[in-house]
């Protein structure tokens, strides 16, 4: 009897040391996880800042002497937009976090559209949807977003079944999505397809 509670006591002990190893594995994925966002972040906290300060226009870091004369350094949306896309275009920093690229090139691409800049909105808009589609599951809310975003573009110009394609593939993900967001979303990519 007292063996059997020694083995007893042993195979409990050796249960919750697995069990604090086990929270423990989990424990440093989850830091390692935070710490791979934050990169994220930073990189497209850094980009987004790297937009803002493009007072210098002829990229020479901004020394006063540089600039053309006739630069009076006010920046209009449509300038900083281009100057956002041009520099996703070639800047391969962030080439190691696709799904940032699409993020911002997204985000670039929808603001394109709203002031009508649609060769630069077409652009913005199809390769993240491209990039999205190569890493991540079928069914993510990112996903969707990147198939609306050009379907509403292409509704602007008047390409209705490209659009409606889209936005059918968009409404397909969103309501997979059982939050009060998804709902919303859902409701809005029905809106734009009525």
């Amino acid at each position: 009897m007292a063996r059997a509670d020694a083995e007893l006591a042993a195979e409990k002990q050796l249960q919750q040391r697995l069990e604090a190893n086990s929270q423990r594995m989990e424990a440093v994925q989850m830091v390692e996880k935070r710490s791979i966002e934050a990169d994220k972040s930073k990189k497209r906290f850094d980009f987004l800042i790297s937009i803002v300060q493009t007072t210098d226009l002829i990229g020479q870091g901004a020394a006063p002497s540089l600039l053309p004369t006739d630069c009076s350094g006010d920046l209009t949306a449509r300038e900083m937009l281009e100057a956002g896309a041009k520099r996703l275009e070639s800047d391969y920093t962030l080439a190691e976090h696709p799904l940032s690229r699409a993020a911002m090139m997204n985000a670039i691409g929808d603001a394109c559209r709203s002031l009508g800049l649609f060769a630069q909105a077409e652009r913005m808009l199809t390769n993240p949807l491209k990039i999205r589609s190569e890493n991540l599951p079928d069914n993510h809310p990112d996903l969707a977003e990147s198939d609306y975003n050009p379907g509403w573009y292409f509704h602007e110009i008047g390409n209705y079944p490209w659009a409606g394609s889209l936005y059918d593939q968009a409404l397909k993900i969103r309501r997979s999505i059982d939050t009060a967001k998804g709902q919303r979303l859902t409701a809005n990519t029905l809106h734009k397809m009525a």
